[in-house]
């Protein structure tokens, strides 16, 4: 998502369900690139500091506003930040990229 010609990173909960990332949001920035079916990227990380190993997987996908709540509600989603979150977003799976980290030799 892009502000203001920049680029722009925001933590949510999400599960993946049905082929898609689900999150709920309120009124906002991601709410509003969902209605317009802009193209998201989606990152998520896990590192290990004590084994210096991890991984990190990218999704590119169009976004959309997701009005069927049962895919998130099977899913086990709960919104857990502060604020009203009554919006459900999904983002297709058009591209999917990722790599281990590891200080060794694969």
């Amino acid at each position: 998502m892009a502000t203001g010609g920049r680029p722009v990173a925001l933590p949510v909960a999400y599960r993946v369900a049905e082929g898609r990332i689900l999150f709920f949001t309120g009124v906002g920035s991601k709410l509003g690139a969902a209605f317009r079916g802009e193209v998201l990227g989606f990152e998520v990380d896990e590192v290990d500091p004590a084994t210096r190993t991890g991984w990190s997987v990218l999704v590119v996908g169009r976004s959309a506003v997701v009005y069927d709540r049962m895919p998130a509600v099977m899913a086990g989603l709960q919104a857990w930040a502060a604020g009203t979150r009554p919006y459900l977003v999904a983002i297709e799976l058009d591209s999917v990229t990722g790599r281990r980290v590891s200080t060794h030799p694969l």
